[in-house]
This record gives structure tokens, sequence and C-alpha cells, in this order.
């Protein structure tokens, strides 16, 4: 969980940049892709219960907002994880997340 400072700078950003982000999260988790939870890619979800300081529980974007982390990430089966192709479908896993990455490193460096 990033500290308040920085939480606040990717707050700000989600606020001002809502469109970009969620067009990168859309890709990502675009219906092409495997469907269940355990299968596909998600936001952790671990969020605050309120609407964060400064932002009112009406912004259209304050599931975004509330969130205490911004983590990218997907179930691996032990199945996938011992197979003989792990190694490529973790690359190919990382290749689909960069865009996530790259929105959150632009964020932190606004």
């Amino acid at each position: 969980m990033p500290d308040s400072k920085t939480t606040g700078k990717i707050r700000e950003t989600i606020n001002k940049n809502w469109k970009q982000l969620k067009k990168v999260i859309d890709q990502i988790l675009r219906p092409a892709w495997p469907v269940g939870r355990s299968e596909s890619f998600y936001l952790y979800d671990d969020a605050v219960k309120t609407s964060p300081r400064w932002y009112k529980k009406d912004n259209p974007n304050i599931e975004l907002l509330k969130l205490k982390h911004w983590i990218m990430e997907r179930q691996v089966t032990d199945k996938e994880m011992l197979s003989v192709d792990f190694e490529k479908k973790l690359i190919q896993d990382f290749e689909k997340m960069s865009g996530f990455v790259e929105w959150l490193q632009n964020a932190l460096n606004s």
C-alpha cells in the first residue's frame, strides 16, 4: 500500500486523467481474455469504505479513487506454474499489463 503522499498523487491523476486509465484497464480486462477470476486479470480490490478526502461520493470514478492499492494481478494455478511454457505465458502476462504499469509510472512522475 503506497504512503499517503503517493496515494494522493495517484488519486489526483485518476481524477484528472480517468479516461486514459479506463482505456488501459479495458484493454487488459477485455472480454476476449479467458473468463473467470482464476484465469483473468483483475484490479486488486482493497478499497476505503467512504469517498477519500477531497472527492465527492458522486464522482463518476469514485470506485477507482477509493482503491488503496493499484495492483493488477492474475491467479495462477499449480498446473500452469508447472507447465513447460509457464515462462512464456508469464512474459505474455507482463506484456499485457505493461500499459497499466506505464500509466502508474507516469502518474508517479507527474
